[in-house]
């Protein structure tokens, strides 16, 4: 990467992320760490092998967006998993290729 070249800010943020693997179940719940405009860490298990293709559905609360939840709704592909520490679920990096919609949910009315 170039002096001109910058890479986009990461968030340390633990957000819901629903997966839709290429191959294998219908949906698989996981929770990111970091999250970047163009990638994410997560932990889920199975992990998915290396360069599997993947549809990501993210809800970004209120307290990021500042106004309503916003739904993200973004495909992507495995870039990396690191080995699982006993007990835990492995970390798996994934990149995101293309951002497919984002839908905002409105905040409930308070009640009176």
């Amino acid at each position: 990467m170039s002096a001109d070249e910058q890479r986009p800010a990461r968030y340390a943020m633990k957000l819901p992320v629903v997966l839709q693997l290429e191959a294998g179940p219908a949906e698989v719940m996981a929770e990111t760490r970091d999250i970047s405009a163009q990638g994410l860490l997560l932990r889920m298990s199975p992990a998915p092998p290396v360069g599997m293709k993947i549809s990501l559905t993210i809800t970004l609360p209120e307290e990021i967006t500042l106004t309503e939840n916003i739904i993200v709704r973004c495909k992507g592909r495995i870039t990396r998993v690191e080995e699982a520490v006993a007990g835990e679920q492995p970390w798996i990096a994934a990149s995101i290729e293309s951002y497919e919609s984002a839908v905002t949910m409105p905040l409930p009315e308070a009640k009176s």
